[in-house]
C-alpha cells in the first residue's frame, strides 16, 4: 500500500499560501458606518486561524501519529492548540477600530472609547511588521498592528493633525 503522507505538508502550505494571497488582496478595504471609518483585520486572517483550528483538531484522530504517547494527554495537547487557534480567529474576525469625528473606539468584544483630544503623541514603528503607538493623556498607550486594513490611513487619521479636527 502506498503512503501519501508527503501530500499533507503540500496541502497545508498551499492552503496557507492561498489564504495569505487573499489577505493581501483585501488588505486595503475600509468600511464606513455613517460618519465613522472602521478599520479591521482582513477576513482571511481569521480564516487562516480557523483552518489551523480544524487541522489541529483532526491530528489526534490520526492513529499513526500518536505512537506510544498517553492517549488522554495526546488529545488534551492537540485540542488545546486547536482551541487557541479558534480564539485567535475570533479575535481577528471581531477586532475593529471605529474612528468618528471626535472619538475613536478600539476593541474586540468589549470596546473602549477615547476622545481624539486625549491623544498626546503618536509613534510609528516601521519595518517588516509595522506598529503604531498612540499615547493618551491619562498615561495609557494603545498599539495598533500593521495588519489592520488601511493601516496607513489610520496613522494619518490618528496622527498629530487629528487633534485639530475636534
Amino acid at each position: 500500500m502506498r503512503s501519501y503522507t508527503f501530500l499533507t505538508p503540500l496541502a497545508v502550505n498551499l492552503a496557507i499560501a492561498l489564504l495569505i494571497l487573499a489577505g493581501r488582496k483585501k488588505h486595503s478595504r475600509l468600511s464606513g458606518e455613517g460618519d465613522n471609518e472602521v478599520f479591521f483585520f482582513p477576513r482571511p486572517y481569521s480564516l487562516l486561524c480557523a483552518f489551523f483550528a480544524v487541522l489541529y483538531a483532526i491530528i489526534p484522530f490520526v492513529p499513526r501519529l500518536r505512537g506510544n504517547a498517553n492517549q488522554v494527554m495526546w488529545f488534551i495537547a492537540w485540542l488545546s492548540i486547536s482551541a487557541t487557534h479558534l480564539l485567535a480567529g475570533l479575535f481577528f474576525s471581531h477586532y475593529k477600530v471605529v474612528l468618528g469625528r471626535e472619538t475613536f473606539s478600539v476593541g474586540t468584544f468589549w470596546t473602549r472609547t477615547f476622545r481624539l483630544s486625549d491623544i498626546t503623541s503618536t509613534r510609528l514603528i516601521e519595518g517588516r511588521s509595522p506598529e503604531y503607538i498612540v499615547f493618551l493623556r491619562n498615561g495609557g498607550k494603545l498599539r495598533f498592528s500593521g495588519l489592520l486594513a488601511d493601516f496607513d490611513r489610520l496613522t494619518v487619521c490618528l496622527g498629530p493633525s487629528a487633534k485639530h479636527q475636534t
